[in-house]
């Protein structure tokens, strides 16, 4: 499976313990009765004013709230409230990491990333969007320096399927961060006057013969954000070394004229410079009832969301370009600020892990066996397993517990 130029070379990490608090969101849900809608959506079946504290049975109106759940259990709205493509834009709150990530093997980029999934990638050295990702289109539009316009359509961010270009590297530190706060390893660092939680990883060298080598990863992720606030790579060749360190831009106002928004929906027809078009193979869907319909079987929310975390998009692919195969594939996406996970549903079983199909990176022997799915604490944090003919992933930033506690929901 592909991966890109900074997940190589992660094997064991090397962590210092401390005290580290939770990130906003991430404990495990069971014991409150309440979740924190973070994404608009809106209903269509009543005109009367919500009621955010009723049960997700009845209508969610446009807007944010808190809305009672059974069982003591967040449940994520289902079908019978919207996602709303057509929603304000400049009414949901953005973030933006000022650290440099060398991503890619090209220039540095930092991150701006909206808490419903839009994000943009600049270029530090040119100070220009470099790609953007429309959330509500499933649109990616790349602009490198000097380079004629490169247009994706169809694409999504999490799960085993092709995934949006840098966006891997991201949710794999956040995976490493969560599992750190979870086990209560890594170090409670400030920076810029909040939390981030920090992680070194060391390797012995292997060559002695001059060859560039990576021996030392540092980094460190805001704990309210899910961002990257730390960035260091040191190599046998010091003129190899990279340094970055900032902190998180919270709760920008949106830019309509600079973000995606001004880009899509994006008719490529319109644009000479388009040298490639492609399709990923996945269409936005408003909700679970319709993706159920167009998936040709049944389509639960999971039944345990970590608090915090709200359903923020809905994807459909009929036949999606996958390392996996199958079709009928449905992905649910939830996020908390920037900390996000997905969970796909596909209409045949993969026999081994989807997310190392190759067996390169070794999780199989890290994986542990819980009931019909197995649990992978290493790279980006993920689980597969069968239910009732159906092959399902979770994959994101969270911690094993957490993700144990997310399956048991699936069953």
């Amino acid at each position: 499976m592909r991966r890109l130029g900074i997940l190589a070379g992660a094997v064991v990490v090397t962590l210092v313990a401390a005290a580290c608090a939770s990130p906003a969101g991430s404990g495990s849900g069971s014991t409150s009765d309440t979740i924190n809608t973070t994404a608009d959506v809106v209903a269509t079946t009543t005109s009367q004013p919500p009621d955010l504290t009723a049960p997700p049975t009845t209508t969610v109106a446009i807007g944010r709230g808190t809305t009672t759940t059974t069982a003591g259990r967040p449940v994520p709205a289902s079908g019978v409230a919207r996602i709303s493509p057509d929603r304000a834009r400049d009414s949901i709150p953005s973030f933006r990491s000022e650290v440099a990530l060398p991503v890619g093997g090209g220039d540095a980029l930092t991150l701006t990333l909206s808490r419903d999934g839009d994000f943009e990638w600049t270029n530090v050295a040119t100070g220009a969007p470099e790609t953007l990702y429309d959330a509500r289109t499933l649109t990616q539009v790349s602009t490198p320096p000097g380079g004629v316009v490169l247009v994706r359509t169809g694409v999504i961010v999490g799960g085993p399927d092709w995934p949006a270009p840098y966006m891997e590297e991201h949710r794999f530190f956040q995976s490493l961060a969560a599992r750190a706060i979870e086990e209560g390893s890594g170090t409670s660092v400030d920076i810029d006057g909040n939390l981030s939680v920090e992680i070194r990883e060391t390797w012995e060298p292997t060559h002695h013969d001059g060859r560039n080598e990576m021996l030392e990863r540092v980094f460190a992720v805001d704990v309210a954000t899910g961002l990257l606030t730390k960035f260091e790579m040191r190599f046998s060749l010091p003129q190899a070394n990279f340094s970055s360190v900032g902190g998180v831009t919270s709760d920008l106002v949106r830019d309509e004229a600079s973000f995606i928004s001004s880009k899509a929906p994006y008719d490529p027809r319109e644009d000479s410079g388009v040298e490639t078009l492609s399709d990923a193979g996945f269409i936005p869907i408003g909700s679970l009832d319709e993706a159920s319909r167009l998936a040709g079987y049944d389509v639960p929310p999971p039944g345990f969301v970590p608090d915090g975390f709200a359903l923020t998009q809905i994807a459909y692919g009929a036949d999606p370009a996958s390392y996996v195969g199958g079709k009928n594939v449905v992905a649910l996406t939830y996020m908390n600020a920037g900390w996000a996970f997905t969970v796909t549903y596909r209409d045949k079983p993969f026999y081994g892990d989807p997310f190392d199909p190759a067996g390169d990176f070794g999780y199989e022997d890290l994986a542990v066996e819980h009931g019909a799915f197995t649990l992978v604490p290493a790279g980006i944090t993920h689980a597969y397993g069968t239910i009732d003919g159906r092959f399902i992933t979770v994959d994101g930033g969270i911690g094993l517990e957490t993700l144990r506690e997310i399956v048991d929901g699936l069953g």
